[in-house]
């Protein structure tokens, strides 16, 4: 094998990694775009939030899918300081989202996280974040 075909191979298999993360994404973007669809409540508040209009203290029962959508509407939102999303069953792969967020939004003081199905990748998540 020639260095070149190896070079070739290793563009390939780049590409097709890079495509199979694409449809992820557009997979994940579907289902929140679903999801909003189906609840108009949450949409309305999330409006809010990316327009900083919020009470300081917000307690929102949301799902996985429609709390990765308010951790990427709180980047920006200095409004609310006290968020609590325990006990919802908020999955591995929100947590991951929230703890993105909290890398992004100084203004929230408080996080509710109790009794959620957070784990290794909302951690790990967190980790890099804090320490690096």
């Amino acid at each position: 094998m020639t260095v070149c075909d190896r070079e070739n191979r290793h563009r390939a298999a780049r590409q097709a990694g890079l495509q199979r993360r694409r449809r992820c994404m557009e997979a994940l973007l579907q289902e929140e775009q679903t999801e909003l669809a189906s609840n108009p409540e949450i949409e309305f508040f999330l409006n809010k939030v990316r327009e900083n209009n919020t009470a300081s203290s917000v307690n929102i029962p949301v799902n996985s899918i429609s709390a990765r959508v308010l951790a990427k509407a709180m980047w920006a939102n200095q409004t609310i300081t006290a968020l609590d999303l325990a006990s919802l069953g908020l999955s591995d792969h929100a947590g991951s989202y929230i703890a993105r967020m909290l890398n992004r939004n100084s203004g929230l003081i408080k996080l509710e996280l109790s009794d959620n199905n957070l784990g290794p990748k909302t951690c790990q998540v967190c980790f890099i974040h804090v320490y690096w």
